[in-house]
């Protein structure tokens, strides 16, 4: 009686946050909802303040280091410590199978280093990127994984030496451009040609000082790099390629000191408005795209690892090594904090579901070991959410 009770109080949770509509939102239809609720609100996931914590979707032996949802949020990736590049289906969940629709191991010639960062295609929902080593590669999830490599590039300089490890990765929004940050402080521009399958490296650009990670708005017009001095340095980008070197000394807008100490992690609003850092000191500072300040918070003990947007831009993740918090951006009140991981597990990124409140987030741990997990948000969020706007 209790887990049927259960069970209709989270069906109730799912009407209220997610309305009727053909695909729920992911991407797929679904010809039986009820067994979709039945898997996401499963008796025993474990309930938080504001929402609940859903599967462990990824379980590796070694930490992993970066997630991300496809354009149509069906699809999401991973790219782990030992190498994979592992990508999932969720509408496969409901079949209680195997999810796994693409993976590349590190056994592979292809792909034989850590995977730091991996990013999906603005428009096409088969196309994903990744950074591991000194390679930049573009993978197609609907060919064989020995033939889904469709381009790569290394990471040299004009004068053919090494720009050091890719370490940070965005698309450009027209998906003309690929910008790769490296462990050598080097901006490496390429532009890509989905018909030639070919890359062609615009521009480098040389940093001063270490950039820790950088973001473009949704327009395409702007790159934000924040870095190890505590400030951030804005770019401005052509809209389209057409041979144009996408960031360079001369494109430089802007330069403002934000805080005293390294500024780690950015995310600028999908909607185009405003943008997020998180620096060492454990502040978190909301500016608007015309570098407006929106105030800042500290809600973590430790320096901040990761920021990221909701699709409206309404709820922020901000996660630390040990905390990860959901935050009202416009209030900057906590709707939500996430349960303490078991010891030695550390937060390590995270990922909104580009059209629902699903937050998708990784760790590693002391022992190398790493998972990937889901959370949605209950009716005690939503309405925290409401009450704030």
């Amino acid at each position: 009686k209790l887990q049927f009770l259960y069970f209709i109080v989270a069906m109730k949770t799912w009407e209220e946050y997610y309305p009727e509509d053909k695909t729920n939102g992911f991407g797929f239809v679904t010809k039986e909802k009820e067994e979709f609720r039945k898997y996401f609100f499963e008796t025993g996931r474990p309930e938080t303040t504001g929402g609940r914590l859903m599967t462990t979707v990824v379980r590796r032996d070694k930490g992993i280091r970066s997630v991300d949802w496809n354009c149509e949020g069906r699809y999401y990736a991973s790219g782990t410590k030992d190498g994979y590049l592992v990508v999932q289906d969720l509408a496969k969940m409901l079949e209680r199978g195997r999810t796994v629709v693409f993976e590349v191991a590190a056994s592979d010639d292809r792909h034989g280093l850590e995977v730091s960062n991996v990013r999906w295609h603005p428009h096409d929902p088969s196309i994903v990127a990744t950074v591991a080593g000194e390679k930049l590669k573009i993978w197609d999830i609907r060919q064989k994984s020995s033939e889904a490599c469709i381009a790569s590039a290394d990471f040299r300089t004009a004068e053919g030496k090494s720009a050091g490890h890719g370490l940070n990765l965005r698309w450009h929004p027209t998906a003309q451009q690929v910008y790769v940050g490296t462990s050598d402080d080097w901006m490496m521009v390429y532009s890509f040609n989905m018909d030639s399958k070919k890359f062609d490296l615009l521009t480098t650009y040389k940093f001063n000082y270490v950039v820790n990670e950088f973001d473009i708005d949704p327009s395409g017009g702007t790159l934000i790099a924040c870095n190890e001095t505590g400030a951030i340095d804005t770019f401005s980008l052509p809209s389209k390629t057409s041979g144009t070197p996408g960031i360079s000394q001369q494109s430089k807008k802007t330069s403002m000191q934000c805080h005293s100490v390294s500024v780690f992690s950015i995310d600028v609003d999908p909607q185009g408005r405003f943008f997020a850092i998180g620096s060492a000191d454990s502040i978190v500072s909301f500016m608007t795209l015309r570098f407006e300040s929106m105030g800042c918070f500290s809600v973590c003990r430790d320096e901040i690892r990761s920021i990221t947007f909701s699709h409206d831009g309404e709820l922020t993740c901000v996660a630390s090594k040990n905390e990860l918090y959901i935050v009202h951006t416009m209030t900057q009140k906590i709707v939500s904090k996430l349960p303490e991981l078991p010891p030695g597990e550390n937060y390590y990124a995270a990922r909104w579901h580009p059209k629902r409140y699903v937050l998708l987030y990784c760790t590693d741990s002391d022992h190398d070991s790493g998972n990937v997990y889901f959370w949605v948000p209950n009716a005690e969020a939503k309405e925290i959410r409401e009450s704030n706007n």
